[in-house]
């Protein structure tokens, strides 16, 4: 099984804002509140160098009609700071770059 990287509540827990909201926990409430699926989430590295990255994390959330129809589309997008010693990577900071919602050219 190839690895996959897995985003938890308890590894984005620095928020350099002060606020205590959690923005990968933010993001998931909002899919529980909706009674959405579980969302399909793509991560693209928009910066690196040996001790750092900035990793863009899509989250997007497809919702059908019973035709199999697309019926709604939610989505939004963090920011993850990165950072590692010779040995670990570790998350630095986390910031909401568009919040979780509906997509506004959704059918």
């Amino acid at each position: 099984m190839p690895w996959r990287p897995h985003i938890s509540e308890q590894s984005t827990t620095v928020n350099p804002s002060g606020s205590s909201t959690n923005p990968v926990a933010q993001f998931n409430q909002y899919v529980t509140d909706h009674q959405l699926p579980a969302p399909t989430v793509t991560f693209n590295t928009i910066q690196k160098s040996f001790s750092s990255r900035e990793v863009l994390a899509s989250f997007a959330v497809f919702t059908y009609a019973d035709d199999g129809q697309l019926k709604k589309i939610h989505s939004g997008t963090l920011s993850f700071s990165l950072t590692r010693d010779l040995l670990h990577w570790q998350i630095h900071s986390v910031d909401i770059i568009n919040d979780m919602q509906l997509a506004n050219n959704a059918p």
